[in-house]
C-alpha cells in the first residue's frame, strides 16, 4: 500500500474577506502520476491544512475522500476546512493519495 505525500500552497490565502453567507468550500483539481504515466481509476485523497510549508501545526481536521475517480491523471474534488483559512495568513494543503482499496 504505497502512499504519496505532496505539499502544496493552498489558493486560500487571500480569501481573507470573504462575504457573509458565502460557502467555505473549495473545488481542488490535480494530476496524478502512477508508474510514470496518468493515473486510472479510483483513488483515495487525505488532505491536511497547515500554517507553514516545514515544521508548521495542522489548521483544522483531516479530510477523506475516498473513491475519487481519475482519468487520464486529472481528478477534482470539493474540500472545505471551515473558517480555517480567513485569516491573510498562507496555509499549505498536504495531499496524500493510494489506489482505492474498499477501505473508508
Amino acid at each position: 500500500n504505497r502512499v504519496n505525500r505532496v505539499m502544496m500552497a493552498a489558493v486560500v490565502a487571500g480569501l481573507a474577506g470573504a462575504a457573509a453567507g458565502q460557502s467555505t468550500a473549495f473545488t481542488y483539481q490535480g494530476v496524478l502520476q502512477d508508474a510514470g504515466g496518468p493515473a486510472n481509476g479510483s483513488y483515495d485523497l487525505r488532505l491536511r491544512m497547515w500554517d507553514a510549508a516545514q515544521n508548521g501545526g495542522q489548521v483544522g481536521s483531516t479530510l477523506c475522500a475516498d473513491n475519487v475517480p481519475v482519468v487520464d491523471g486529472r481528478f477534482t474534488v470539493t474540500v472545505d476546512f471551515g473558517q480555517q483559512f480567513v485569516s491573510p495568513a498562507p496555509r499549505y494543503i498536504e495531499l496524500e493519495v493510494r489506489r482505492d482499496t474498499g477501505l473508508n
